[in-house]
């Protein structure tokens, strides 16, 4: 069976990585 909705997963994923290193690095060049 193809699971279609893997690669939205894997994809918010990345989102949600990148989300949070942009904003570690955006409160660390605000201070």
């Amino acid at each position: 069976m193809e699971v279609p909705g893997a690669g939205y997963v894997v994809l918010a994923l990345l989102v949600a990585l990148f989300g949070a290193l942009s904003w570690t690095y955006a409160r660390r060049l605000v201070r």
